[in-house]
């Protein structure tokens, strides 16, 4: 719009001498032919032949297809005119009206060319009404009619500039135009101007005025300067309940609850009695539970004026009482409410759903429509949100079905909640099926389908849904960024993570803290750990999310020395420290050669107080466990005011991990002592350790334990059971395990083909792989990685040719590194030494020293000198300081009483400085 003040638009009015009759208009009454009757008949204009008039008035297009304003012959007066100005809406009515006055003369009148003027504006028509304000004498009233138009359609730019055109041209400015031109100050940027309008304010004189002072309250109070708003107030000498209402919601809006308050306190002091907006303004900030005591309050300052039966009110207190988690007042007021409307039902379904009571929210959902009210958008996301809160698919499934076939099936807001919906309780394709059903998709759908994929797991989905995102020309937020780098972390890819980089350097999220936050972190799951560290360099106002994200990142890639190092200058720069970069810095120094840094920080915790906090706590325990300091551990475990689930898990899972399985089974036999719950993680982790130590007798009693706690039937301990007995090589009771457990998945298949594999009963193993494509679950990768490693053990060559093939082509699994070892270890035991030197080539595997090791071994079984040299250069060549590939080669040498190439290659180990090894090699 700031273009229409450049020049006024070339065009002419388009408007014939007759009023043309549009297709199917019939005057009846409302319209304007018979409104001008009803209005100069209650005028008193006098009306020749009125029956003939009205008749031609109300003419429809079969009888005529013109209307004629001098046919009708209304003489309209002055004040007739004006209520049809005034009062007129649809612009091609105002368009009339105006060609009406254009003929009899009357647009050249001051008083109803403005009134034209604000007719337009009241119509939206800023075309019409700027093109009317350009090509007209402009006094005083026109400018502020015209600054007024542009302030009410929301071209606030176009408003100010106009302004500062009217002062620049002196114009004279009255308190109307300053009160026009001040609604358009409504936001921060526009302060600067508001500031500039206020000295002007003052300059003319008007800074008394108790209107225009109001108005400075409520532009300093949306341009979020408190402080000029409350002493703009202050300043008022007779603030009316207009006024204590503005000031109380400009403190609310900002979060001031009790500054508020204690002007709502106040107000009722100097004797001014509360509005409903007043009351409404001050309840629309009470979320924080510690306002709980203010809003009952307020509440009884409701009652007590009159207002408790309000269904505005009453909405409001349901919604405050929601948000406090108080859902039997919540009730209670909803209950006492005479007119409940659409509006109050849905707080109320809300309020349940978000406070996981999600079966009372659906319960009202049916309830309502019993009665006859029929669900609107915002309904339909609250009963969708209660599905969310179970988790329940039938039930969503059940909304979903009520929405079909209303005016709601297209909605963008109840389709987004379907989406979520459908996700978030496992049914993705359904939340895909419903996105792309809709009608119209803006960003915040777009979001949350790239949000829910990437919540999934899935990475290459929401980058395809970003690019066509843009190419149906919706708008990107920092919301889409921060799923993205998501999706970009999820696939590790660094290269896409760069590109969203360049787009958002280029965007307006350029400085957004965290869309670097994310950045970095990306950067970091990446493994891209330079680039990370040069963004969180930069980034000036580093506060504690940048300095654990980076601290983070180089503990989860192994980096200790270097989140120690980072912490250090953290501490060198007084930064706050909090609970995550403590547990961070914890685990930097998990390894034996950290112990100084781990206690450096002990005493920093303690100093911060954090060694109080559970999480912090637990990670010293788990600390000083992994240095096998199990004494200062029990002291700090001893010294915890209360311990959770995880704590004693971190205890026992310590012992078990160092061997100690009788001091883990009296760790677990106190947990129960102290009536804690032992979990799934509990049991694992001392299975695990009974598996890699043998120790059958203990696994037993944990078996016992397990039956007695009801947690045989959960996966994973059914899992690590059969595990357990199978390295314990109780075969019997491993298949025991395994034909009672319910769910027998493919983790439970591969557990259990496993366990065959490593008692080397690779037969047992293949039948048992075909029984598992027979009757059992889709196989995996890990599925054929342990028939593979099995046929390979037990000679089974064609049947491992067989598992290979129906690998690739029959379920379409793309094999992986150690799948291809196991074939050209199968190759190589069967004695196809050329045919497995083939294969590696026919694979394009050599650039992989695992596989060329693995035939340098068969090489050595099968004595094969001329194959054994080339695997062996390759391997030595790809990784020179893996002694085995040294040691197989030389053994191979000896085998065949080559002494002095086993003196070369004792030489090449000597150089490597593997000199260590060298017992291992035959002379």
């Amino acid at each position: 719009m700031s273009s229409l003040l450049l020049s006024p638009p070339a065009r002419l009015w388009p408007y014939s001498d007759t009023l043309i009759l549009a297709d199917g208009f019939e005057p009846q009454k409302g319209s304007l032919a018979n409104r001008s009757l009803e209005i100069s008949q209650k005028n008193g204009s006098q009306i020749s032949n009125p029956s003939s008039a009205a008749r031609r008035a109300s003419t429809t297009p079969a009888q005529t297809d013109h209307f004629n304003w001098n046919d009708v012959n209304l003489p309209l007066n002055k004040q007739s005119l004006a209520t049809l100005l005034k009062e007129e809406t649809h612009l091609y009515k105002c368009h009339y009206l105006h060609h009406y006055l254009t003929k009899i003369g009357l647009d050249r009148n001051v008083f109803f060319k403005n009134m034209t003027l604000n007719m337009y504006g009241r119509c939206g028509a800023l075309d019409d009404a700027h093109h009317l304000f350009l090509c007209s004498r402009k006094d005083t009233p026109a400018w502020n009619a015209m600054i007024g138009i542009f302030t009410q359609n929301g071209h606030h730019k176009d408003a100010l500039q106009l302004f500062f055109e009217m002062q620049h041209q002196s114009v004279e400015l009255t308190s109307i135009t300053f009160m026009n031109v001040l609604t358009s100050c409504d936001h921060p940027s526009t302060l600067m101007d508001g500031v500039v309008i206020h000295a002007f304010i003052v300059e003319y004189g008007f800074e008394g005025n108790e209107f225009l002072g109001s108005a400075l309250v409520t532009m300093y109070g949306k341009c979020q300067s408190i402080e000029e708003a409350g002493i703009m107030f202050h300043k008022l000498y007779h603030p009316n309940v207009i006024s204590w209402t503005t000031m109380i919601s400009i403190l609310a809006n900002n979060g001031l609850v009790e500054d508020a308050f204690k002007h709502f306190e106040v107000m009722q002091d100097a004797g001014m009695s509360p509005s409903r907006v007043t009351f409404l303004a001050v309840l629309a900030a009470l979320h924080d539970p510690l306002m709980l005591d203010v809003g009952n309050t307020i509440h009884a300052c409701i009652t007590k004026c009159g207002f408790d039966c309000d269904c505005f009110l009453g909405t409001s207190l349901i919604k405050m009482y929601g948000e406090l988690a108080l859902l039997e007042e919540a009730q209670h007021v909803f209950d006492s409410l005479r007119d409940r409307t659409i509006v109050s039902w849905n707080v109320l379904i809300d309020a349940y759903a978000q406070n996981e009571e999600g079966e009372r929210a659906l319960q009202l959902f049916w309830h309502m429509q019993g009665g006859g009210l029929q669900p609107d958008a915002a309904t339909y996301v609250g009963a969708l949100n209660a599905c969310l809160s179970l988790e329940s698919l039938t039930d969503g499934r059940a909304v979903h079905a009520c929405v079909k076939g209303t005016e709601f099936e297209g909605h963008v807001v109840v389709a987004t909640a379907l989406v979520t919906m459908y996700s978030r309780c496992g049914d993705l394709h359904e939340a895909y099926t419903v996105f792309e059903g809709m009608c119209h998709r803006n960003v915040v759908s777009w979001n949350t389908l790239i949000g829910e994929y990437t919540e999934h797991g899935f990475g290459k989905e929401p980058l395809q849904f970003f690019y066509q995102m843009l190419e149906e020309g919706v708008m990107v937020s920092k919301v889409t960024y921060l799923n993205i780098l998501g999706a970009c972390e999820t696939l590790a890819a660094p290269v896409e993570c760069m590109r969203f980089h360049a787009r958002i350097w280029g965007s307006e999220w350029k400085t957004n803290a965290a869309l670097e936050a994310a950045l970095i972190n990306t950067y970091g799951k990446c493994g891209h750990l330079e680039e990370a560290r040069f963004l969180f360099d930069r980034t000036e106002q580093r506060n504690v999310i940048f300095w654990n994200m980076m601290i983070s990142v180089y503990v989860q890639h192994g980096h200790d020395e270097e989140a120690l190092a980072l912490f250090t200058i953290m501490q060198q720069e007084e930064a706050t420290l909090d609970q995550a970069v403590a547990l961070s810095a914890l685990k930097a120094c998990s390894s034996l050669s950290f112990q100084d840094e781990g206690r450096s920080i002990h005493t920093t915790a303690v100093r911060f107080g954090l060694d109080l906090q559970l999480d912090v706590g637990t990670a010293l325990v788990g600390m000083y466990g992994k240095w096998g300091a199990f004494e200062e551990a029990n002291v700090l475990f001893g010294g915890l005011c209360v311990r959770n689930i995880v704590t004693w898990n971190t205890l026992i899972g310590l012992y078990a991990q160092h061997g100690c399985i009788c001091e883990a089974m009296q760790c677990l036999q106190k947990m129960k002592e102290e009536h804690a719950q032992p979990d799934r993680f509990t049991f694992i982790s001392i299975l695990s350790t009974c598996a890699s130590s043998s120790s059958v007798e203990e696994g037993k009693a944990l078996h016992a334990l397990i039956l007695s706690e009801g947690l045989e039937q959960c996966i994973s301990v059914g899992t690590t059971l059969i595990s357990m007995y199978g390295k314990c090589g109780d075969l019997e009771a491993a298949h025991s395990v395994f034909d009672k457990m319910h769910e027998q998945g493919v983790i439970a298949w591969n557990c259990m083909l496993a366990t065959y594999a490593q008692l080397g009963l690779g037969r047992k193993a293949y039948e048992f792989y075909l029984q598992m494509l027979d009757k059992g679950p889709m196989p995996d990768a890990v599925t054929f990685l342990s028939v593979l490693s099995a046929c390979s053990h037990a000679g089974l060559f064609e049947e491992g040719l067989s598992c290979f093939s129906t690998m690739r082509d029959g379920y379409k699994i793309e094999p992986k590194l150690e799948h291809f070892g196991c074939m050209v270890d199968l190759y190589g035991r069967s004695g196809e030494l050329k045919e497995a030197e083939r294969f590696i080539y026919k694979m394009q595997l050599e650039g992989h020293a695992l596989v060329w090791r693995t035939l340098l071994a068969s090489c050595k079984v099968h004595n094969n000198v001329e194959i054994g040299r080339l695997a062996a250069k390759f391997a030595i060549d790809l990784d020179p300081d893996n002694p085995s590939s040294y040691i197989l080669l030389s053994n191979l040498f000896a085998k065949n009483q080559m002494l002095k190439d086993v003196a070369v290659v004792r030489e090449r180990m000597i150089e490597r400085g593997l000199s260590d090894c060298l017992d291992a090699v035959k002379s």
